[in-house]
């Protein structure tokens, strides 16, 4: 049933210490503690209703004894309440009848949805058992062990019953429309962007009126779950379980226009209003657009367009921009237009503003129930797309004034699906987020443990190589080909040529192992196949290396700026032993060495180097090896990856910071995050 929470009460009660005192019952006074008490009051004429389907005919005999069983409840839960309960069969028809008919929430299984909704402990095959395990257990749980003197009481902790987590309500309903002309609803009507706040209530309101005029008496449930309004005398519906409508620019392209042609409309499992009822309402509505053009809403059959949202699709993102300001507590300093000179903001002051932007960012992520932290944020006042607006433009004929609008940009740890909107005015069209597809080159890993003493590694990347294989087959599923950019060969077995492929190396000095992309990415089925990439490689923790060891992984970050494998160099070094691609008959292993090197060097688009040959070797099954300092007449940037075997872990060169620059200090430091500063601080 809908139910809000009551006033609080503290009660005080013993708190099972009475062995401090004594064990004196004249002693209770002065070991009791309080335990505060909040009621959740709710119509008690409203039943709770639990549904569960009978698979076959088998399991009729258990649910009658489930029937059964259910007359003597006495109790809800383990609270106070005395309750009574009875059990039926019926038909799957019915059922939903009866659900459909409920007046109070329905909570209904999202298998699939484990980190989303209310994850609720299940019965599964073995939870009885576990519970008559755990009860016998606890009988005996006190023991005294040894004899006379020695004797000692043993306490034993009684095993968790065995139940299986289940996620409800982790999966909100939705439905795409589109702004259609009038006179042709085959074109579209589109709504100025700036103008999207106005929109969002103008929809919203027409929407609740044709709910109220279908459905008088669900008027307390339209103005809470709907139009957000507090009506007296009913539970308050969370913000969590409020319908968002969310007026979607046309982006995608950095030509797009941005006018609003679509609308999404999220309803949450947990509100009060059936989801169909909400989207009859919207369905065929006409509205007059700000711009005074007469449109109606209609449903889309086509969400491909929601995938630039970050809906529908299989790719995860870490970085995200606003599409529309977002609407913050913090607001800047307002200027009249007149004096603007004379009270211009100092560096300063406009530091301290964004500062306490960022921070309010914050703030709205977790408004906004997202979970993971943000690694970076970044705030102002300007478009951060080429056809976009000034956050000032969206204020006109909102409740915000626009000093508090800003748009944002967010880096998080851990990749995250759409649509993401932040801030104060979310339910109204404003801190609408796409985004940042921008994919990056490198993944690294830390290791933090497990590496054997003297590990290779060339053998440490070789492990890495087949377990991005493994990883890369199984979100591809069974029985589907790896691309070329995964294997580096096509489907014939040759080796691809002129194409992005993927090299793995690990850097021993910093302790890490790197999957890098080496050429340019281009088209969607590349970006695509990068996509299953950065969603194969989430969460991995732990690599199985052989003889090196079991490494114990750590996502990491990389300033490419500032890394010694990236940042512009003249000189550069050998981390990993460089192996020539054909043996040259230069009469000496030293000046091969150096010719193979510079052959690669210009294949590799980068100037002809003077090579110093330190050290060179025979491996055996590999050929001529050597580790090399390569010196360059201008600075070159990296990853400077060479050589037969620059794919599989060798090859692998480090730049050697110039005297100057480690006089400025721009050798790397891996720093924590500074929201202090306006622009974009370094990922640790």
């Amino acid at each position: 049933p809908l139910a809000w929470v009551g006033q609080a009460v503290k009660l005080w009660v013993p708190n099972n210490d009475l062995d401090a005192k004594d064990g004196d019952p004249a002693a209770i006074s002065l070991i009791r503690t309080g335990k505060e008490v909040r009621p959740r009051i709710f119509d008690g004429t409203t039943p709770l209703l639990y549904v569960w389907r009978v698979l076959s005919a088998d399991d009729e005999p258990r649910a009658i004894g489930v029937c059964n069983l259910a007359r003597e409840l006495f109790q809800l839960g383990r609270g106070v309440d005395f309750a009574s309960a009875t059990g039926e069969l019926i038909t799957v028809a019915a059922a939903e009848e009866l659900l459909q008919a409920y007046p109070g929430k329905v909570s209904r299984p999202t298998p699939g949805a484990a980190d989303k909704g209310l994850v609720l402990p299940c019965p599964q095959p073995g939870s009885l058992r576990s519970l008559v395990e755990r009860h016998a257990i606890t009988l005996r749980r006190f023991e005294v062990e040894g004899k006379g003197r020695k004797a000692v009481d043993v306490f034993q902790q009684p095993p968790k019953p065995s139940f299986q987590p289940v996620s409800y309500d982790g999966v909100a309903h939705r439905a795409l429309f589109e702004l259609c002309a009038l006179e042709s609803p085959s074109s579209f009507s589109p709504g100025p962007l700036t103008s999207i706040g106005v929109l969002t209530e103008l929809l919203r309101d027409a929407a609740a009126n044709r709910l109220l005029e279908a459905l008088p008496s669900q008027s307390a449930r339209v103005e809470c779950g709907l139009v957000g309004r507090q009506v007296e005398g009913t539970p308050r519906v969370p913000a969590e379980e409020r319908i968002r409508i969310m007026p979607l620019p046309s982006i995608g392209h950095e030509q797009a226009d941005q006018a609003v042609r679509r609308m999404l409309v999220e309803v949450p499992a947990g509100n009060p209003l059936r989801a169909d009822d909400v989207f009859w309402a919207f369905s065929g509505l006409e509205v007059t657009m700000p711009s005074g053009a007469t449109s109606v809403v209609t449903r889309a059959d086509d969400w491909t367009m929601l995938e630039h949202y970050g809906v529908g699709g299989v790719q995860r993102f870490k970085s995200w921009r606003s599409v529309t300001p977002v609407a913050l507590p913090a607001a800047r300093r307002r200027i009249e237009p007149s004096r603007r000179s004379a009270e211009a903001k100092a560096a300063g002051e406009r530091a301290a503003e964004e500062k306490l932007a960022q921070h309010a960012v914050l703030q709205a992520l977790r408004h906004a129930g997202v979970r993971s932290p943000a690694v970076e944020v970044h705030v102002q006042r300007e478009p951060l797309t080429s056809k976009g607006a000034r956050a000032e433009a969206f204020a006109s004929g909102t409740r915000f004034p626009k000093e508090r609008l800003w748009h944002v940009e967010v880096t998080f740890r851990d990749t995250l699906e759409g649509p993401l909107v932040l801030g104060d005015g979310r339910f109204l069209g404003l801190g609408i987020m796409e985004p940042v597809r921008a994919h990056a080159s490198v993944l690294a890993f830390g290791v933090r443990g497990g590496l054997a003493p003297g590990a290779a590694p060339r053998g440490i990347a070789l492990a890495m190589r087949r377990a991005v294989l493994a990883r890369y087959q199984s979100v591809l599923g069974p029985g589907k080909n790896l691309p070329s950019l995964v294997t580096g060969h096509r489907p014939d077995g040759a080796p691809v040529v002129d194409e992005p492929h993927l090299a793995f190396a690990y850097d021993e000095e910093r302790r890490r192992v790197l999957v890098l992309v080496l050429g340019e990415v281009h088209g969607r089925k590349a970006a695509r196949e990068l996509a299953v990439l950065h969603r194969a490689l989430e969460g991995m923790t732990e690599l199985r290396a052989g003889r090196a060891g079991r490494l114990e992984l750590v996502p990491e970050s990389i300033d490419l700026d500032a890394d010694p494998l990236w940042a512009r160099s003249k000189r550069w070094t050998s981390l990993t032993p460089y192996t020539v691609n054909r043996h040259r008959d230069c009469g000496d292993a030293e000046r091969a060495l150096q010719v193979d090197v510079e052959a690669s060097c210009l294949a590799a688009n980068k100037p002809r180097p003077r090579v110093r040959v330190i050290d060179v070797r025979s491996e055996p099954n590999q050929g001529l090896t050597g580790m090399l300092e390569l010196t360059f007449d201008v600075a070159v940037s990296g990853p400077l990856l060479l050589g037969r075997s620059r794919y599989k872990g060798g090859g692998l060169f480090c730049g050697v910071p110039s005297e100057e620059r480690r006089g400025r200090g721009e050798s790397l430091s891996r720093g924590e995050p500074d929201f202090g500063s306006s622009a974009p601080s370094p990922i640790p």
